[in-house]
């Protein structure tokens, strides 16, 4: 699901995504994430406006940007969330615990739990992407050069450019990658890695025109 608010933010729920919109009306933007995964893309705010415009909080962290793209992922069977940060910046706080926040910018991945944020770099985006830029097979496959930090392989089929009208995606520990079920049409294909903590790296993206 995609949603779009009247100053231009966007926000992409993955599947089993469960959050609470709070105050939606008048900045700033609030909204609880109890569980799941939403990547937000964020209006950027006039360089005189020093106040955030929209924050995202998990049981564990509160998340505050002013303009940026980055992702945050909460899981509950372990409660940690993830973050991690393409473009801007991002202030991430503890909910319970008195502390300063811990600023996030480009290329800045984060664990945090109830007690600590741990910041790490995000992996690069992958390289040597293959993908047939008109597909007719029954399925589409993507392939990408092994990275050496890489847990796991994340692709997502959008129709769109910026890549937040997401219709179907896939994850796999092997760097060959395979969607099944999509329908016939142009999409943008972006791929990334996640390292061994949970945290996206960078992405790429490639088109395709599928025929199956």
């Amino acid at each position: 699901v995609t949603l779009q608010t009247k100053d231009d933010t966007f926000l992409t729920l993955a599947s089993n995504t469960e959050l609470l919109l709070g105050n939606i009306k008048h900045g700033p933007i609030q909204i609880e994430l109890a569980q799941g995964r939403v990547e937000s893309l964020v209006a950027k705010q006039k360089s005189t406006d020093l106040k955030s415009s929209y924050q995202i909080k998990t049981p564990a962290v509160t998340l505050s940007v002013r303009g940026t793209r980055f992702k945050v992922e909460h899981l509950l069977g372990n409660g940690n969330t993830q973050v991690s940060v393409e473009d801007g910046l991002v202030a991430a706080q503890l909910r319970h615990v008195c502390s300063k926040s811990v600023m996030l910018s480009v290329g800045d991945g984060a664990v945090a739990n109830s007690t600590d944020i741990k910041v790490k770099p995000m992996l690069p985006e992958p390289s040597q992407i293959e993908v047939t830029p008109v597909t007719k097979e029954k399925f589409l496959k993507v392939s990408v050069k092994p990275l050496p930090d890489a847990a796991l392989y994340h692709a997502q089929a959008s129709l769109d450019e910026s890549a937040m009208l997401v219709v179907k995606e896939v994850y796999s520990t092997s760097p060959e990658l395979v969607f099944e079920g999509l329908d016939n049409g142009y999409y943008f294909i972006r791929l990334s890695a996640i390292d061994a903590n949970g945290v996206e790296g960078f992405s790429d993206m490639r088109t395709v025109l599928y025929q199956p």
